[in-house]
């Protein structure tokens, strides 16, 4: 919501987005043995975030709400913000994997990884 805010209260404009830029996901990053011995509450815990997002999608008003009277910041600058992504706790998918290892070939080719590296191997499978 602070680049809506910064939109709205100062003008503020982008000079360069990410448009250009391969597509990019944020993920939940566990320790694989952690991940194995928990099993039962990582399960428990994405669930949870599902349904969490599932209600969010379902009640975008009663979020903008929740989340501008936390944040402090105007209503409208919060749903501005909340547009620009999707409420989603979903499982890493064949698409995401593809993803996300066109990036880490194009960091490898760029050099800023040491060497290609093998996303698919890294993923946990529920």
């Amino acid at each position: 919501p602070y680049y809506a805010l910064a939109e709205q209260n100062l003008g503020a404009r982008a000079i360069v987005t990410g448009d250009q830029l391969p597509a990019s996901d944020s993920f939940l990053i566990g320790n694989r043995r952690t991940v194995a011995a928990k099993h039962a509450d990582v399960q428990t815990i994405l669930a949870a975030m599902r349904n969490t997002a599932a209600w969010a999608r379902d009640h975008v008003d009663d979020v903008v709400t929740l989340t501008a009277n936390l944040a402090g910041l105007p209503a409208p600058i919060v749903r501005a913000g909340l547009r620009r992504g999707p409420f989603a706790a979903d499982p890493i998918s064949p698409a995401i994997l593809q993803r996300q290892q066109a990036n880490a070939d194009l960091f490898a080719r760029l050099g800023l990884l040491p060497r290609p590296i093998d996303v698919a191997s890294a993923v946990w499978h529920e």
